[in-house]
């Protein structure tokens, strides 16, 4: 049976893994391409460090969620801590997003300045500029394919999100490559503008995509309609299940819970209806291991439609003073108590006790009597 949150068993270990990668990898190109920026005169080039500079920065928020998410449960986070998972994939979709709508305010100005006529004196941009770009983009481009691989089989949002981020800075490496490539070529300085513009909106876009599904985690967002389905195929194929209602399901990080209640036969023995109810548990949790509980409520009706007032019905200890030592069972159904007696040889049931019993509540009713022989 799975008791855990995640299928594979080296997922946490990968997953950092892969982050520190990316740590090194964003540290070495930051400094390599500010470096290179300001030695070969590519504003671009240097932008795009500052990128890279931003991406270091969401690697090591990505590392402290990974350290804290896969922490187990404890007293005071009886769930675990799966949702720092999402608090940490909404920072980094936050950073994601300032640095989409700088990149944009800056492709901005400088359009607008080279429309305005004043195309400002701009060095001659050294050609190993674009070496370096390349060598930006293959290893960005290779940093993401990783990460979102790991990230998908793991259901991790945060790793996911860092995932983009890496393929963001990618895409700001292929801006300078066409741009410093136009400026070069051509001579044509607006092409870098323009350029940066697209990709600071493809940014922004993949910005809002993460900090939406991080928003909807922490809000308790229910599972797809496929995956709910799917669980409740699992629920009705338990043998003893008559009916089930109010499933209700939510996520956060990879994991998620399930809450149900199930009817069962109304006469059974609680003991077989929390069999029931475990064989449910047990079988959902297969079906899906990345529920870290599930809840079971067992009823003996469809208590959606229940009489209210239940509460007021007589518990089988003020039923004892009419009935003494004579009570078998006692059946709580519809707004009713059904009692079953089970009386010894010779003794019989006091009419007048039943009659006052009854006055005093009239939803009780002697369903069967049995005798010891």
């Amino acid at each position: 049976m799975h008791s855990h949150a995640h299928p594979h068993p080296h997922d946490g270990h990968d997953a950092t893994t892969i982050t520190w990668m990316g740590t090194v990898a964003n540290l070495l190109l930051s400094v390599v391409k500010i470096g290179g920026g300001l030695v070969g005169h590519s504003q671009a080039l240097v932008a795009d460090g500052v990128h890279s500079l931003s991406d270091l920065l969401s690697d090591v928020a990505t590392l402290i969620t990974l350290r804290y998410a896969a922490e187990p449960e404890d007293e005071g986070h009886p769930y675990g801590h799966g949702k720092i998972e999402s608090v940490g994939a909404a920072i980094v979709g936050t950073m994601l997003g300032m640095v989409g709508f700088e990149l944009m305010v800056d492709g901005g100005q400088r359009l607008y300045r080279y429309w305005e006529g004043g195309a400002e004196a701009v060095h001659a941009v050294s050609p190993f500029v674009l070496a370096l770009a390349l060598l930006s983009i293959v290893t960005k481009e290779l940093l993401y394919q990783l990460t979102v691989r790991i990230g998908r089989r793991e259901q991790n949002a945060v790793l996911i999100a860092n995932a983009w981020h890496h393929r963001s800075d990618a895409l700001s490496s292929i801006v300078v490559l066409v741009g410093v490539g136009g400026a070069l070529l051509w001579n044509l300085l607006w092409l870098d503008a323009a350029a940066a513009l697209l990709v600071a909106a493809m940014v922004l876009k993949v910005a809002v995509e993460i900090l939406r599904d991080a928003v909807a985690d922490l809000t308790d967002r229910s599972l797809s309609d496929e995956e709910r389905a799917r669980l409740r195929k699992v629920v009705e194929s338990i043998d003893g299940v008559v009916a089930y209602h109010e499933m209700r399901t939510r996520r956060f990080g990879g994991r998620a819970l399930v809450d149900l209640h199930i009817q069962v036969a109304p006469y059974i023995s609680v003991s077989e209806g929390h069999q029931i109810a475990e064989a449910a548990r047990w079988a959902l949790r297969e079906a899906d291991p990345h529920l870290i509980d599930v809840m079971v409520h067992v009823d003996s009706e469809n208590d959606l439609y229940a009489t209210p007032g239940g509460n007021h019905l007589p518990s089988r200890e003020e039923l004892e003073v009419y009935l003494p030592g004579q009570i078998h069972q006692l059946h709580y159904r519809k707004g009713r108590v059904e009692v079953d007696l089970l009386l010894p040889a010779g003794e019989a049931v006091d009419p007048a006790a039943v009659a006052e019993l009854q006055h005093r509540w009239p939803e009780v009713e002697i369903r069967e009597t049995f005798r010891n022989r």
